[in-house]
């Protein structure tokens, strides 16, 4: 391939590092198909890098430049009177070629000095570049770390919002159950607490309640709250699995009491999960078309919950890893989208019921003295509602195992990779 000066030109400027990008991918492409190219090329750079390695030494540059000064200083013989200066120069000169050398290498080593100074002017101006990067990459990741800091508080607002939602609407269906008798207890499991409630005859004469819990079947009770302004209270102190008596005390002003019957109830085992090691899944929206669900997602990390929320279609695998402030973050559930179902969500209640004689319509007491009761377990509406049916991830559709109420949620094992 024949190569006009312009192509020996970029190949000068490659070799200086003088190139412009352009430049650069012109000569780069232009290698790729000629040989002879290729070979100058290698020659300039073996070139440069001698001549590099011998003018960095700085004792070699002095020596050179000494060497050169004393010889033009020192006794020369006599040129013809009529030989200009000039013609002296170029006669000492020719009588000793070394010098001739000499004085190339001085002229490269003053080249290469100023071409040091420039490179090193580049260099700093590289690296005031670079400095400039790390700080707007670091700008970036601040940016980026606030604002998933500010998404995770908005999705914990958010969460908390509709918890406390759908535990008021629960809260208001237990208050206004039908055909409940004064002095009975009702008590209902909300997300991981018991909602206890008491009804008394009279309630307009009470000023304030105490509730009181047994561990023991029964058999010895603790207070839990005093002061109460409503006979309500949510323990949020219960343990997966384990059965929990209640009853209220209510006082009058004149300091009179009236005691509840008592209310049993067995916290769900929730499978014996562990929240440490599971995701907790809530359904936060359904669309209309049920063919979409949006659900929030938390996972422990160092004991800290961390939510992120995902919006997925029928078919769709519910999680992945996330980035958050606490670092990449798997909220893989392992889960897909099945299908939706609209019904009637409820929930299920126990009651105490007193008992009375049914001619005399008076209390029935024991042998105790406490007054005789009855527990009854009731499913009460609490309105019409959609639910999210999830499947396995990889299984036939419509074998969907897990049901999710919108605003509820469940736990699920943390998937094991």
């Amino acid at each position: 391939m024949v190569c006009g000066e312009e192509m020996g030109l970029l190949l000068s400027k490659y070799v200086d590092n003088e190139a412009t990008p352009d430049e650069r991918r012109r000569v780069e492409e232009h290698l790729k198909g000629c040989g002879t190219c290729r070979e100058t090329l290698s020659i300039f750079l073996r070139n440069e890098s001698m001549v590099t390695n011998a003018v960095a030494k700085d004792e070699f540059r002095e020596k050179m430049i000494d060497r050169v000064m004393e010889e033009i200083e020192g006794p020369t013989e006599a040129e013809p009177a009529e030989a200009t200066r000039w013609e002296r120069v170029a006669g000492f000169l020719r009588e000793r070629p070394w010098l001739q050398i000499a004085a190339a290498l001085v002229i490269v080593a003053g080249i290469a000095a100023a071409l040091s100074a420039s490179a090193a002017s580049r260099i700093r101006a590289l690296r005031e570049e670079v400095a400039a990067l790390k700080q707007s990459v670091h700008g970036h990741e601040a940016a980026v770390a606030d604002s998933a800091a500010s998404a995770q508080r908005h999705n914990d607002a958010v969460a908390a919002r509709m918890r406390e939602m759908h535990q008021d609407l629960m809260r208001e269906r237990l208050k206004n159950a039908h055909d409940i008798p004064g002095n009975s207890s009702a008590a209902a499991f909300m997300y991981d607490a018991i909602v206890v409630r008491a009804r008394f005859a009279g309630r307009e004469h009470y000023v304030s309640y105490s509730v009181l819990r047994s561990d023991d079947d029964g058999k010895n009770y603790r207070e839990l709250k005093s002061g109460l302004l409503d006979s309500e209270y949510e323990d949020s102190s219960v343990e997966p699995g384990k059965v929990y008596w209640y009853r209220f005390v209510a006082i009058k002003a004149n300091s009179e009491k009236a005691e509840s019957v008592p209310v049993r109830l067995q916290a769900p085992l929730r499978g014996g999960l562990d929240p440490e090691k599971c995701l907790r899944i809530r359904c936060v929206e359904i669309g209309p078309n049920h063919n979409i669900a949006t659900f929030a997602v938390t996972r422990l990390v160092n004991r800290v919950p961390v939510t992120y929320t995902f919006t997925v279609l029928l078919g769709q695998t519910l999680g992945r890893t996330e980035h958050t402030p606490h670092g990449a973050v798997d909220f893989s559930t392992g889960l897909e989208l099945d299908s939706v179902e609209q019904g009637d969500e409820t929930m299920k209640v126990t009651f105490a019921w007193p008992k009375f004689d049914p001619e005399t319509k008076e209390p029935i007491y024991d042998r105790a003295g406490q007054q005789a009761y009855e527990l009854q377990d009731k499913i009460l509406s609490i309105r019409p509602n959609k639910r999210a049916v999830l499947r396995p991830a990889g299984t036939p559709s419509g074998r969907g195992t897990l049901k999710i109420w919108r605003d509820g949620e469940a736990l699920v094992p943390v998937e094991r990779k």
